[in-house]
């Protein structure tokens, strides 16, 4: 098959390849003669793994600490945005929560900056991590 083909495919599924600086890991197999087949298990059990990884609260906080101090949290007309904490709520996949003044100002471009973050401190590739902004006292609704 044409693997530039097949990694543009994946894009148009909202899939970014790991090659394209994405999170979907990709290999190259052959059904057909078997070549490499074997090393999708390694993959599969690496990212279940990496899927069900639980990060102290402690750690987290200061991953998004150094984050902040490396790159300052957007603001608008005037207000910027404050993390006081955060902490990851599930696994499988990691879904962080960040306790924030005004979740308005959590703009999808630094919670994406934010994402690569963690991915590359806690070795989180191939895995999706959801983070979700919420302000102090909101209530979660089921």
């Amino acid at each position: 098959a044409n693997v530039e083909r097949v990694l543009t495919q994946l894009t148009e599924h909202g899939l970014t390849p790991d090659v394209w600086g994405g999170d979907t890991l990709v290999s190259q197999i052959s059904a057909k003669t078997g070549q490499r087949v074997r090393e999708i298990y390694k993959h599969i059990q690496y990212v279940y793994g990496q899927t069900n990884t639980r990060i102290p609260t402690g750690m987290l906080n200061d991953v998004l600490g150094e984050a902040t101090m490396r790159v300052q949290p957007p603001s608008d007309k005037g207000r910027r945005l404050k993390i006081y904490y955060g902490t990851e709520a599930h696994v499988n996949p990691p879904t962080f929560v960040l306790f924030v003044n005004d979740k308005e100002l959590a703009h999808f471009s630094y919670l994406r900056y934010l994402e690569n973050e963690l991915r590359n401190r806690f070795d989180l590739e191939g895995t999706p991590i959801n983070i979700l902004a919420r302000e102090k006292g909101e209530k979660v609704e089921d």
